[in-house]
C-alpha cells in the first residue's frame, strides 16, 4: 500500500503510463483553492478520485459551513459555531465513504483536521495521509467544547489507529506548527520513536 501511495510523488511533467489501482478520497483545505490543482493531479495517478466539497470557508458567507455563518447560528459563541463547523464537514466526508468507498484518504490542513476526526469516530479504519493537519490549532484558537484535542487522539489511540497514518509536514510551515503534528504522533503511536514515520517535506508536497 504505502510503496504503491508513494508514486504519487513523480515530477508533474512526468508521463503516467499505468494509474496506481486504489481509490481515494481527497480532504480538501479550507478555502479549497488548490482543488483545481491537486484533484486533476491524483486522478491521473488513481483509478478514482472523489473530492467532497466541504462548503467551507474562513469569510465566504455564501458557502454553508463559513466560519461567520456558523457564528450567526450559534449566537457568536465561538466554541460552538467551532464544533458545529467540524461536525458538519465530518457528516459530509462520512457520508462520502458510505457512497465513493475509497482505499485511501488524503486530507490537507482543514482536511486533514477532518481525516482525525473520521479515524477517531470510526468512520474510517484504512490508510490515511494527513498533510500539516490542522486539528490542533483551530480547537486553539476556536476553544473546545464537545470536541477535545485530547478527546480524538485518545480515541485514535485507544483504537491501535495511528499506525494508519502517513503524516507529512513541513519544518518551516507559518500557517500550521510543526510541533502540532509531533503532538499528532506522539499521542497517536505510543511506541518507541525507531517505530514513528516522520516525513518532513519543506516544500509543497504535490510540486
Amino acid at each position: 500500500m504505502i510503496t504503491s501511495v508513494f508514486k504519487i510523488f513523480k515530477r508533474k511533467d512526468e508521463e503516467i503510463k499505468d494509474k496506481i489501482q486504489l481509490k481515494v478520497q481527497f480532504l480538501h483545505g479550507l478555502e479549497g483553492d488548490l482543488i483545481k490543482e491537486k484533484q486533476p493531479y491524483l486522478e491521473k495517478r488513481f483509478i478514482q478520485c472523489s473530492t467532497p466539497g466541504m462548503k467551507v470557508s474562513r469569510w465566504n458567507i455564501f458557502y454553508t459551513n463559513s466560519f461567520p455563518r456558523c457564528l450567526f447560528r450559534n449566537l457568536f459563541k465561538i466554541s460552538k459555531s467551532g464544533s458545529e463547523c467540524l461536525k458538519n464537514c465530518l457528516k459530509i466526508q462520512a457520508d462520502a465513504i458510505l457512497k465513493d468507498q475509497p482505499d485511501v484518504i488524503f486530507g490537507e490542513s482543514w482536511g486533514g483536521a477532518i481525516g482525525l476526526l473520521l479515524l477517531a469516530y470510526g468512520y474510517w479504519k484504512g490508510p490515511i495521509i494527513l498533510i500539516a493537519p490542522a486539528l490542533i490549532r483551530f480547537l486553539r484558537l476556536a476553544g473546545e467544547l464537545d470536541i477535545t484535542i485530547d478527546d480524538v487522539l485518545n480515541k485514535i489511540n485507544e483504537n491501535n489507529l495511528g499506525h494508519n497514518i502517513l503524516l507529512l509536514h513541513g519544518e518551516k510551515d507559518s500557517t500550521i506548527p510543526y510541533k502540532n503534528s509531533l503532538e499528532i504522533l506522539e499521542k497517536t503511536i505510543p511506541q518507541p520513536k525507531q517505530y514513528k514515520i516522520i516525513i518532513k517535506l519543506v516544500l509543497c508536497v504535490f510540486t
